[in-house]
């Protein structure tokens, strides 16, 4: 099966389809049953020609899940109100981050 992969600039995968998004996208050939259609893109990098489940992505991307559940249960609606601006946006950083949006 062909399917087009954008990349960083590391090679990690940031989006995928079956059809080119930008000029930039690369075609990659996969076996149907390959479990990259079926996880997280950013799981995977592409390297020489292939695409490879990135380990550590992995492990820091379930670490973060695990923190901002956590910090859901934590933190209460009414109490983001009592927070100043730069903690507020300092807060929403944070969860940008952990769930992968920056």
């Amino acid at each position: 099966m062909l399917i087009y992969i954008d990349t960083k600039k590391d090679g990690t995968v940031i989006s995928w389809g079956y059809e080119p998004m930008t000029s930039a996208s690369i075609p990659v050939e996969i076996d149907n049953d390959h479990p990259f259609k079926n996880e997280a893109p950013k799981t995977y990098k592409y390297a020489n020609g292939l695409l490879v489940k990135d380990e550590e992505a992995v492990i820091i991307r379930k670490a973060a899940k695990k923190d901002a559940i956590e910090g859901k249960k934590q933190f209460k609606s009414r109490d983001f109100k009592t927070l100043s601006t730069p903690e507020k946006d300092a807060l929403l950083e944070r969860m940008a981050r952990e769930l992968g949006y920056l």
